[in-house]
């Protein structure tokens, strides 16, 4: 039971920081829709953007989708319409404050989320393999989030000043990060049920209200 308080304390921080992402979003938007019209001749930047569009694979949109830059892969003249989290369009200029803000975003978000699981730590638990699974899991949910730009960072100084072929190395590392954490957050769910079967015994008490709140 204590689990799933846990996991309930971590969504509303999610929550509470989709809500800070959105503060400014406008009210009664729900899809963005296309208007056509006679379109001219593509030119040779729109071209590329609709090669690198069909050339991307589900894990580099996936972690595109991930720190926000998605927009990079998306050409809007290939598509009926707008995506939902079409971020925008950055002119082929490479990675801007906005793209690095999103991921460093992600990163902080994912860490405290993990980091909130560590409140369970010592817990009462049905067994020691349930407890050091919640403990695995969370180290796990806490660690791999900066771990990938640990990674992300060392892979690029690696190619670039020692060896390419470390440096790819340790960029192709990078893929481990999302099933890992999944695996993690996976865990963390599965016992929050589990413990659901081996509740301590003052989870069946009722509670006297009245010992809480002023009454006649």
């Amino acid at each position: 039971m204590y689990c799933k308080k846990i996991i309930t304390l971590g969504h509303t921080l999610l929550t509470v920081a989709i809500y800070i992402a959105w503060w400014d979003k406008p009210y009664r938007v729900t899809f963005p829709m296309r208007v056509y019209e006679t379109l001219p001749e593509r030119t040779k930047e729109q071209e590329e953007a609709k090669a690198e569009m069909e050339d991307a694979n589900f894990w580099v949109m996936a972690f595109m989708y991930a720190v926000g830059a998605q927009g990079e892969y998306i050409d809007l003249r290939s598509v009926k319409r707008v995506g939902m989290f079409y971020p925008g369009y950055n002119k082929g200029e490479g990675w801007t404050d906005s793209d690095f803000g999103g991921l460093l975003t992600t990163i902080i978000v994912g860490t405290v989320f993990g980091a909130v699981h560590f409140l369970a730590w010592s817990s009462p638990f049905p067994s020691t393999h349930t407890q050091f699974l919640w403990q695995f899991a969370t180290i796990v949910m806490t660690t791999v989030p900066p771990a990938a730009l640990v990674l992300f960072l060392f892979g690029g100084l690696m190619a670039e000043y020692v060896s390419e072929i470390l440096g790819g190395l340790m960029m192709l590392s990078l893929a481990l990060v999302p099933p890992l954490y999944f695996v993690g957050r996976g865990i963390t769910i599965v016992l929050a049920f589990v413990t659901l079967a081996a509740l301590p015994l003052d989870a069946y008490r009722d509670v006297a209200w009245s010992d809480f709140f002023p009454h006649i």
